[in-house]
Parts: structure tokens; C-alpha cells; sequence
């Protein structure tokens, strides 16, 4: 096991492949609503419940980014250093925005396009597509206080929320490093967890997925938690003899309640923070199972996977809709569908992302003036 100047694992393959996963969901959670406007019901009586509480996957990524990027970049932050905020905030930089525009310019050159599929987004967005939605999305700033209903490319809203989280990491981190008792790193990361549970639960907003204001205190609270999880990690070291129990005991109560008990699914992400501090002690059925390569793939291209799905998926809608492919087969068709669009995110993850995170990782190294940046970078969130 590859060990950090920590003396922590450098590398998480169960922390990635649980990416792909919840990347996975949302894409379900996004298609049988969509479906269901083409009159095509997906689901059932069993699958239904798990795809109606898919836009969990996003509270799981907001836990999973505070935790990891903690884990990377906790030593760089005792101090509030110019070096260290210029080196992170480039590597954030190419790590978010190379993908992003180009699935933006993806998104323009449909709409230029095909004027037909934008009259048809407007049953979903009435102002979508506008001059100004486009530039604040360009810019991520599109869900500062709150949505913006002008979308280009809804899901990222994420993007938009979680660059503010960036911005306020280095101070979070400052406080997070002196925070020297693990009882309290822990009792904080799940209190933050439980407080946005509970104040979601108190305004009736708990069981669908919220954006604008609320989803900021969504990204703020789970983000903040993940740091604080993580420093509990951190302190705790490898040493937990219950992490792996704790993962799968997790993992076994989120299939429940979306198979089962939907109502519980308000607490959800309290799981999810179980689920993430006890994979990072890399033990158990659940940590094997989220290794494996198949998984670990799904992960690595789960950012362009999240955010070349909706295009991709609205645009086989109107296909639909406006009969250029035949309704008779496009039941078989949507359950499909994630295939193209996995192509297309691999292809998007080989020839935009991973040469973005490289040369990040080339500027960040040349703005220190040193030959190369630390091989850990490359498990940045």
C-alpha cells in the first residue's frame, strides 16, 4: 500500500470508483423524468425508488471533494502562503475548466445547430440557452445565491457551487489542521452533515434534489464536513479496527433505503459520510467491490460522464420526440443510451481532461519554479 508523507494511503482506488457510481445515479435520476415526458416509463417497481433518490449521488460528491482534497493538500495550508494558494487554485483551475468549456462549446454548436431542440428544452427551461445564462455558466458563477434559470448545462450547477468551495478551502483547511482532537474533527464532520439534514428536513426541502441558495448550504455544509472527516482520518492514521464494517454497514443502509424506505433518504448523506471516512482505511467487502477495475473506470471518467450526460441525453429526447428515430425501439434505446454517452466521456476524459490535468500540474510547477508537481495531485477530485 503506497503510503504519503503522512504516512496515509497516497491513493484510494474505492474513493474514485464510488465517483462513478454516484455519477451513474444521477444520470438515472436525470433520465426517467425525461422519459417519462416522451410517455416512456423506466423503472419499475424496484429500480424506481433507486433512481428517484439519484440526486443524493451529488451530496456523496460534495462529502467525497472536502475529503479528498483535504487529504491532498492539508500540509499545504498551516499556513495561509502565497506559493501554496497560487499552486492550488492553478491546479483547480485546469483540473475544472478545460472539460468545461469544452462541453460548453459542445452545448453552443447543438444549439446553433438545431434551433428545434432548443424549442424543445423549453418545456423544460423556458429561458434556456439565453446570452447571459451562457456567460455565467461559462464562468461558473451561475448558482451564486442562486439558480439561474437561463441553463445551458444544468447539472453544472455543481461546478458553480463547488468553485466557491474552492475559493474558501485554503481557510477551511487552515482551520481544519488545528483542530487536534479526533473526537471532535469527527463530531464535527457529522454534525455539519446532520445540520444540513435537518435544516433541509425543517423547510420541506429534504426529499428532492435543491440547487440555488439551498444548494449551496448543501455544497458548503458536506463539503466542510469531508475536510473535517479527513483531518479526523488524518489524525487517527490507518489504524481503525471497525473502518470496514463501518463502509459496508454503510453501503448496505443507502441500498435500503432507496430500495426500501425512501423516507429515510432525508438522512441519507450521513451514510454517505460513514460510507467515505471507512473507505479511506481501505478494508472490507465494499472497499474490494469499489476497487475493481471496472468501477475504478467508471470514476476516473466520472466528471465528464457528469457533465457531457445531459447534453447528450436531451438531445436523443427531441430525436424522439421529432421522430427522426423511431419511437417504436427508443424504450430499448434509453436504457441503452448510457453506453454513447460513456463513449463519449472516455473520449472526453483521454483528449481534454487528462492533458488539462497535466498541464495544470506543468503551469503550477513552473509558477514554483520547480521541475514537477507531487504525484498525489493526480488523485485530486
Amino acid at each position: 500500500m503506497n503510503r504519503n508523507g503522512t504516512g496515509l494511503p497516497a491513493h484510494n482506488a474505492a474513493l474514485t470508483g464510488i465517483r462513478g457510481i454516484a455519477a451513474f445515479w444521477v444520470y438515472w435520476h436525470h433520465l426517467v423524468p425525461a422519459g417519462e415526458y416522451l410517455g416512456i416509463p423506466l423503472g419499475g417497481k424496484y429500480l424506481l425508488p433507486v433512481i428517484d433518490q439519484g440526486f443524493h449521488g451529488v451530496d456523496l460528491f460534495f462529502i467525497l471533494s472536502g475529503f479528498i482534497l483535504m487529504h491532498v493538500h492539508a500540509g499545504d495550508f498551516k499556513t495561509l502562503a502565497r506559493e501554496p494558494l497560487k499552486r492550488f487554485f492553478t491546479l483547480r483551475f485546469f483540473r475544472i475548466y478545460p472539460l468545461h468549456v469544452v462541453v460548453m462549446l459542445l452545448i453552443l454548436g447543438s444549439v446553433v445547430l438545431f434551433p428545434g431542440f432548443v424549442d424543445n428544452e423549453h418545456v423544460f427551461f423556458p429561458q434556456a440557452f439565453s446570452d447571459g445564462g451562457f456567460w455565467s455558466t461559462a464562468f461558473l458563477v451561475q448558482n451564486w445565491g442562486r439558480f439561474n434559470d437561463e441553463i445551458w448545462n444544468p447539472p453544472a450547477w455543481t461546478l458553480s457551487a463547488e468553485v466557491l468551495g474552492y475559493i474558501f478551502f485554503p481557510v477551511l483547511t487552515f482551520i481544519a489542521v488545528r483542530i487536534k482532537r479526533a473526537d471532535f474533527a469527527l463530531a464535527a464532520g457529522f454534525g455539519a452533515v446532520a445540520l444540513m439534514c435537518g435544516f433541509l428536513l425543517y423547510s420541506g426541502r429534504a426529499f428532492e434534489n435543491q440547487w440555488g441558495g439551498y444548494g449551496l448550504l448543501r455544497m458548503a455544509l458536506q463539503f466542510s464536513a469531508g475536510i473535517c472527516l479527513c483531518q479526523y482520518f488524518r489524525l487517527r492514521g490507518q489504524v481503525s479496527q471497525h473502518a470496514g464494517e463501518a463502509a459496508d454497514a454503510s453501503a448496505v443502509a443507502v441500498v435500503l433505503i432507496s430500495l426500501f424506505v425512501p423516507a429515510l433518504g432525508a438522512v441519507m448523506p450521513l451514510f454517505f459520510a460513514s460510507l467515505v471516512l471507512g473507505l479511506a482505511y481501505q478494508q472490507g467487502v465494499t472497499f474490494k467491490l469499489l476497487s475493481s477495475r471496472p468501477i475504478v473506470f467508471m470514476g476516473e471518467i466520472s466528471y465528464s460522464f457528469y457533465l457531457v450526460h445531459w447534453i447528450m441525453m436531451h438531445l436523443y429526447f427531441w430525436l424522439m420526440k421529432s421522430h427522426i428515430i423511431s419511437l417504436g425501439t427508443s424504450e430499448a434505446m434509453l436504457w441503452l443510451g448510457w453506453i454513447p454517452v460513456g463513449f463519449m466521456s472516455y473520449a472526453l476524459y483521454r483528449l481534454i481532461e487528462l492533458p488539462g490535468r497535466g498541464l495544470g500540474r506543468n503551469v503550477a510547477a513552473r509558477l514554483a519554479g520547480q521541475p514537477q508537481i507531487a504525484a498525489a495531485d493526480r488523485i485530486a477530485s
